[in-house]
């Protein structure tokens, strides 16, 4: 006697055998029939589900843009392209990669449920990428045509985008332009440095040059406001001691400006204006006045690796 039930079948019920079986096997009760199409139902999806591509079963999209988006539009905009996660796998996505392989700048914003409630943009320089968990919906632009992303829950080698970190930026500051004022004891100079080609950076070492061997401290800060008494507002994110009295710093042949190096900095930085901006202050430690103009010239050179 077979006893075996496709699950193909719709009519399961005529397909049921409740006579008294071959020996070592119990009939099904009439009683039980319904939990037993039930069962089979599941087995039904089940297989039919296998049956899918990886392609339908796990979310994987590449694409590349083909507009310019300079600036940030509404979340409705037709300026966005959607990425419609939920309604192509019938599930959010655990685990979405999401990667920037250039050129230019990849802005995303993310749903978590259903409806326009989205995040702020997110910033994803050339060659780096986001993990994003249990996502709904994803909309994005990028500044540059032809940059070409992948959105993806396949965990995929990422070393490309690694060897990104490896890279060094140089952010130079301009004596005739930056902290040129006077700067009286324990007060400090504020400056919003450009050319950044990211927001995210790790700090690996400043050099200084000074016309005055002072002690001073160079301030990180995250948004241009700066400093401030509310402590939920105050933006500070790190510091370094640029002492030019020790014997550390030096001049040639004892003539001219102070110089001075330091290096193995581990110092996390990040924009949260998102204006590719290096928000720094000079804050003077010595007993006397940074002179301002010619005689108390100070310029910097900030070492930085873009950060994942």
């Amino acid at each position: 006697m077979n006893n075996t039930v496709s699950p193909d079948e719709i009519d399961y019920k005529n397909h049921i055998d409740t006579s008294i079986p071959e020996k070592g096997y119990e009939p099904i009760p009439i009683d039980k029939i319904d939990i037993v199409i039930s069962i089979l139902k599941e087995i039904k999806d089940a297989i039919s589900f296998s049956g899918q591509s990886e392609r339908t079963k796990y979310y994987n999209k590449t694409g590349t843009s083909t507009i310019a988006v300079t600036s940030v539009p509404s979340i409705s905009s037709s300026s966005y392209t959607k990425e419609p996660i939920y309604n192509t796998i019938g599930r959010k996505a655990e685990k979405l990669y999401i990667i920037n392989n250039g050129p230019g700048n990849l802005y995303v914003r993310a749903s978590y449920k259903e409806g326009e409630v989205f995040t702020d943009e997110i910033d994803i320089r050339e060659g780096e990428y986001v993990i994003l968990k249990n996502v709904y919906e994803t909309r994005h632009r990028s500044d540059m045509v032809g940059l070409s992303y992948q959105i993806t829950e396949y965990e995929i080698t990422l070393q490309t985008v690694i060897s990104k970190a490896e890279e060094i930026e140089i952010i130079n500051t301009d004596k005739d332009l930056h902290f040129t004022e006077q700067i009286t004891v324990n007060r400090q100079e504020k400056e919003n440095i450009t050319g950044l080609s990211g927001n995210k950076y790790l700090i690996r070492g400043v050099n200084i040059q000074s016309d005055q061997n002072l002690k001073y401290r160079l301030i990180f800060w995250s948004k241009d406001t700066f400093n401030n008494t509310d402590l939920d507002t105050d933006s500070y994110i790190d510091d370094v001691i640029l002492d030019m009295t020790k014997s550390s710093a030096f001049k040639i042949d004892d003539a001219n400006q102070y110089r001075l190096n330091v290096s193995s900095l581990d110092i996390l930085y990040e924009d949260y204006d998102q204006t590719k901006e290096l928000h720094i202050s000079l804050q003077n430690l010595s007993s006397v006045s940074k002179n301002a103009g010619s005689t108390g010239e100070v310029q910097l050179d900030i070492k930085m690796s873009p950060r994942l």
